[in-house]
């Protein structure tokens, strides 16, 4: 895959976007030492310190049903801690997270023209160095990866993106994303089986963590056994109970 690399950006995903705009072929990477305006979900900003990681790339649509992009993010991030030799998790929907800390992040945008999808652009951030000395709103800390031999560094960590993009693709074209994500989940997920607190258009809710559906959605089951669904563009989970 091209990457196009640079010293400093305002958000790979921003460059990404400019160069699909004047005509770049997907697919293609931007890579930055440091971004000035990094961004996460729901306007959360993403500080980005230099030396760790901060990738974006350019996917072609057509790999990628409409009904497939809520959950791509979440098979990618998925992928991608399966494939560590640590105890890394992942916080609902996306997030990843190593000893109650987020270490790294995805965000997919995308652009529609006349009702039809244009541009993807998946954006990835890892912590592979240092991490920044703040508590998100949510209440969680942030942390760094944790190092192995095959994970020591910002360009091992890319060649693993890279190669886990590959792998989601894969999923994606065959149509298995939602059986992948459904099968594997539990697994991995920091919080299931646990009680959790989840905020969703302004309200609050308390229940049992008891996965995902297979579109991704998050289930709560509620002290009486009823099950709840929420979606990630509408909720997020609080921990400040850590």
């Amino acid at each position: 895959m091209k990457v196009f690399r640079f010293a400093e950006v305002g958000s790979t995903n921003d460059i990404a976007f400019e160069k699909l705009s004047a005509g770049e072929v997907p697919p293609f990477a931007i890579s930055a030492e440091s971004q000035s305006k990094g961004r996460g979900r729901h306007g959360h900003t993403w500080i980005s310190e230099k030396g760790n990681l901060f990738l974006s790339f350019a996917l072609n649509p057509s790999d990628i049903s409409k009904e497939g992009l809520g959950i791509f993010p979440q098979c990618f991030a998925l992928l991608f801690v399966e494939n560590l030799q640590a105890s890394v998790q992942i916080k609902w929907p996306n997030d990843i997270f190593f000893n109650k800390r987020k270490v790294g992040g995805v965000l997919l945008e995308t652009k529609f023209e006349k009702m039809q999808l244009k541009h993807v652009i998946f954006g990835v951030g890892v912590n592979v160095c240092s991490a920044p000395d703040v508590k998100n709103v949510a209440g969680y800390a942030a942390g760094v990866l944790p190092m192995s031999e095959d994970m020591n560094s910002v360009e091992k960590v890319e060649n693993q993106l890279i190669a886990t993009l590959t792998r989601a693709l894969s999923l994606a074209r065959e149509k298995k994303m939602s059986d992948f994500l459904q099968k594997n989940w539990p697994k991995y997920d920091i919080f299931y089986g646990q009680k959790i607190f989840i905020r969703s258009n302004g309200q609050e809710f308390c229940g049992i963590d008891v996965g995902v559906d297979a579109n991704g959605a998050l289930m709560i089951k509620d002290e009486n056994g009823g099950l709840h669904y929420f979606n990630s563009g509408e909720s997020e989970i609080i921990i400040d109970c850590w």
